[in-house]
C-alpha cells in the first residue's frame, strides 16, 4: 500500500512550467480532435467517441484504470461504472462476463455508451456478460444495489456547469459531485466492493480526501503512475472502521 505524502501533492516550478508549455499546445488539439465523431480501438475492442465525449485515447486515467483492472477476475462480477463516458471500460468489463451498469449524466455519453454496446454485442453475449445503460446524476436513478466492483473516473476540477460537456470536467464551484459522491456510495457497496477512483495531481486531492472523510469513507492510495501531462492516482474507496 503506498501512502500519499504532502511532498507528493507539492508543485515543482519547473514541473509547473512544462505543463504550461503543453496545455497551450495540447488543449487547442485535444478541442480540435473531439469535434468531430472519431474511431478508436483499445485491445481489439473497437468503439466509437461521440463529440464533446471524453476521449479514453487522449487521456491517461481511461487507459491507466484499464490496466490496474487487468488483474480483476470479472466474470459474473457485477460492475458499476459511474460517469461512463464513451463506455469503454464497461464494455471490456462486460466481454470479460461481467454484469455491468453503465451510467453517465450527459444524454450524448449514454447514446455513445450504447452505440459500443452494440458494436461489441457479439463479444459480449459470448462470454455471457451483460451491460445496461441508464442516464442518471450518481446514484439518482439507480436502483438500490450493492456492487462487486466500482469504478469511477470522476470530473476533479472546480468550476461551473454550463453546457453539458462540463459534467465530463468540473465537480461544481463546491465540489458539489464529491459531495453527492460520497454521500451515496456507501449504499452500493458491500463488505468486499473494490470501489477504484483515479485522480490527478491537477485536482484539489486534499479537500477531496477531506469530502470523503466527512461521509465516513476513506481514500487507500492504491498505484501512482506519471506521464507526460500530469500524475496519476487510483484509490480505493472504503468505509471508516
Amino acid at each position: 500500500m503506498q501512502t500519499l505524502h504532502t511532498s507528493t501533492l507539492r508543485k515543482n516550478p519547473i514541473r509547473t512550467a512544462e505543463k504550461k508549455i503543453l496545455d497551450t499546445v495540447y488543449k487547442p488539439l485535444v478541442k480540435w480532435y473531439t469535434g468531430r465523431e472519431r474511431p478508436y480501438t483499445y485491445r481489439n475492442i473497437p468503439i466509437t467517441v461521440l463529440p464533446g465525449v471524453f476521449h479514453p485515447g487522449l487521456f491517461y486515467s481511461t487507459r491507466f484504470l484499464l490496466e490496474y483492472l487487468e488483474f480483476v477476475n470479472m466474470q459474473r462480477l457485477h460492475v458499476l461504472e459511474l460517469g461512463a463516458g464513451s463506455g469503454l471500460i464497461s464494455v471490456k468489463a462486460a466481454i470479460e462476463g461481467a454484469y455491468v451498469t453503465a451510467t453517465d449524466i450527459n444524454l450524448t455519453a449514454v447514446m455513445n455508451i450504447r452505440i459500443n454496446r452494440d458494436r461489441n454485442l457479439s463479444k459480449i453475449i459470448k462470454n455471457d456478460g451483460t451491460l445496461e445503460v441508464i442516464q442518471s446524476d450518481l446514484f439518482q436513478k439507480l436502483a438500490a444495489y450493492r456492487y462487486d466492483v466500482i469504478v469511477i473516473n470522476p470530473p476533479y476540477y472546480r468550476g461551473k456547469i454550463s453546457i453539458p460537456e462540463d459534467y465530463a470536467w468540473y465537480c461544481g464551484e463546491e465540489f458539489e459531485y464529491f459531495k453527492n459522491l460520497f454521500e451515496g456510495l456507501s449504499s452500493y457497496m458491500h463488505n468486499e466492493t473494490e470501489a477504484i477512483m483515479i485522480l490527478s495531481d491537477d485536482c484539489d486531492l486534499k479537500t477531496i480526501q477531506k469530502i470523503a472523510s466527512d461521509k465516513g469513507l476513506e481514500l487507500k492510495l492504491k498505484l501512482t503512475r506519471r506521464n507526460l501531462i500530469e500524475k496519476n492516482f487510483i484509490f480505493q474507496i472504503q468505509k471508516l472502521a
